[in-house]
């Protein structure tokens, strides 16, 4: 099935230089790239795109990683969304619009796990991170791992909008 998808290659991606390596692991899925623009985030799109629905699977992902707290899911992932856009907001990022043959699964496969230390050997994360989501989390800072991309059809089609305004 023809579908569409974001990727956001994050600041630490264009800091260290990485966008071209990145680029040609995706290129390799045979998908082909749409649009791009790269630019500094505002905090509406961030706001919109890190929203409160996420805050719970955030922060089940944070304790899955061995972090300790005594606040609840909610508050946690609250918390750890508003860090997510302060390092999100600390430079320029570089939003891309795929399309192609199931693109959702194929860019997500090909990036590997959100918390870099487990991500697998060959995959974005796990040639090119260096973060740890738990590290990241007891320092008080968004989660340094790279890129982002749409983990469904439905958060595809809203960062689309959120992103492109389509």
């Amino acid at each position: 099935m023809l579908e569409r998808t974001i990727v956001i290659l994050k600041p630490d991606a264009l800091e260290r230089n990485l966008k071209t390596n990145v680029l040609h692991r995706i290129a390799l899925m045979n998908v082909t790239l749409v649009k791009s623009r790269c630019s500094r985030a505002s905090v509406n799109q961030l706001s919109r795109h890190y929203n409160d629905l996420l805050a719970e699977i955030i922060a089940q992902k944070a304790i899955e990683a061995g972090y300790k707290c005594s606040i609840s899911l909610e508050a946690l992932g609250r918390q750890i969304l508003k860090w997510n856009q302060e390092y999100m907001l600390r430079n320029d990022i570089e939003v891309l619009l795929f399309e192609g043959e199931n693109c959702v699964s194929k860019i997500k496969n090909i990036i590997g796990n959100t918390d870099c230390s487990k991500a697998a050997p060959g995959t974005i994360r796990g040639d090119f991170g260096r973060d740890v989501l738990l590290q990241a989390c007891i320092e008080q800072r968004g989660n340094e791992n790279i890129i982002h991309a749409s983990a469904n059809l439905v958060e595809a089609m809203r960062e689309v909008e959120i992103w492109f305004n389509e």
